[in-house]
């Protein structure tokens, strides 16, 4: 058995205008829409359906509020759902051919031979390709395209040449002074053991 995408998902939804206009804003295709809610299709024939959270029709939900309330996924043949008709316990068949059942937490579930449809890829006018997909099976999808590096580039290092981030250096009288020292090019090493003051700072014991 090789289950090979997703077909078609339900969702239960609080603000079926608002997730309406996302999925439009998004770039899917809408369907003729249905009675208590809307249908889209996927560039590869996948279908999103959107129902009102309290539809009576909805699969039974597995957690509150909105979420996701079926998945259908599509197998390569009839055989294969010849299988999972038999292994599974299967609580019905659909004219279009599509099981239904649930799974052991009660979600509501199903499969279907998929129907996937190529997407073009365009060229220019009046010229397309079949776009190179990977899939179960099958590996076309290229990556001549790809840029390889043999290195990451290097970051660019920040400076700590003026940070005074030391804990010792909390407590230290010559805290401010080396700080001062370090942002202050008139300020430098050299005046420190110069100035009286300075030296006798130097020598004291820290508190």
């Amino acid at each position: 058995m090789t289950i090979v995408r997703v077909e078609e998902v339900t969702y239960g939804v609080t603000d079926l205008v608002q997730c309406t206009k996302f999925l439009e804003d998004f770039g899917l295709t809408p369907l003729e829409p249905e009675p208590a809610g809307a249908v889209f299709r996927t560039a590869t024939n996948q279908i999103i359906r959107l129902r009102d959270l309290n539809d009576p029709g909805l699969p039974p939900a597995v957690a509150e509020g909105p979420c996701i309330r079926q998945i259908i996924w599509g197998v390569t043949d009839a055989g294969d759902l010849d299988h999972i008709a038999a292994d599974l316990d299967v609580t019905a068949r659909n004219p279009d051919g599509t099981l239904a059942t649930t799974d052991l937490t009660g979600f509501s579930i199903g499969f279907r031979v998929a129907r996937p449809e190529p997407v073009g890829v365009s060229l220019s006018a009046g010229t397309t390709a079949m776009a190179a997909t990977n899939a179960p099976g099958r590996s076309e999808s290229s990556t001549s395209l790809w840029i390889f590096r043999k290195r990451a580039p290097p970051k660019p290092r920040a400076s700590t040449s003026t940070g005074c981030i030391s804990s010792r250096w909390k407590t230290s009288p010559l805290r401010e002074r080396s700080c001062n020292a370090k942002a202050n090019p008139i300020i430098t090493s050299s005046s420190f053991a110069t100035a009286p003051i300075e030296r006798a700072s130097i020598m004291s014991p820290l508190k």
